[in-house]
């Protein structure tokens, strides 16, 4: 038995314990932790009504979970989304009546309803409340599924990586000798 031999087998046990081990636990990684769960995308629009000119937008919506995340608003505006439930966007200036405005986001549930929400102006109630179905739509959107991995799913397939690419190695360099 040659002695660069017996440094290539257990480098041979090594890949083939993680192989095992990627088959056993990417898919138990990738299941559900929280981040992986699949995104349920949400368009939402609504016309600036004709009062006072409102620069503030808050909606509350029901069945998230507290998951809003990815917020884009038309016109670009300040977003928060505290809670996760509630979204609010401030323009810098006021809104043009007549001013469609969207709002598309993500969550984590597929069933959630708009509660209400308020037009303000610098953060004062102008009169104008917004109730379930006061939107011009709310609709879910088919959004392309972005293929990915879990932080343990990339370590495992690293390591495996560099388990073949040594047994490789060790046979170019036993080829070779």
């Amino acid at each position: 038995m040659s002695r660069s031999y017996c440094r290539v087998q257990p480098v041979r046990a090594i890949a083939a314990i993680l192989l095992v081990f990627s088959a056993i636990a990417l898919p138990a990684t990738a299941q559900d932790d929280g981040e992986s769960r699949a995104l349920h995308w949400w368009r939402y629009t609504i016309t600036v009504p004709a009062s006072l000119g409102p620069n503030d937008l808050h909606v509350t919506f029901s069945g998230t979970g507290g998951t809003i995340a990815n917020v884009a608003v038309v016109p670009p505006g300040v977003v928060t989304v505290p809670g996760g439930n509630t979204v609010n966007v401030v323009w810098g200036a006021n809104l043009v009546p007549g001013t469609v405005v969207t709002i598309t986001f993500s969550t984590q549930h597929p069933a959630i309803f708009v509660v209400g929400g308020s037009w303000t102006k610098n953060g004062e109630d102008i009169g104008v409340p917004i109730a379930a179905g006061d939107e011009d739509s709310f609709e879910e959107t088919a959004m392309a599924a972005v293929p990915a991995m879990s932080e343990w799913g990339l370590i495992v397939f690293t390591l495996l990586l560099l388990a073949v690419g040594t047994v490789l190695l060790g046979r170019r360099r036993r080829a070779a000798a």
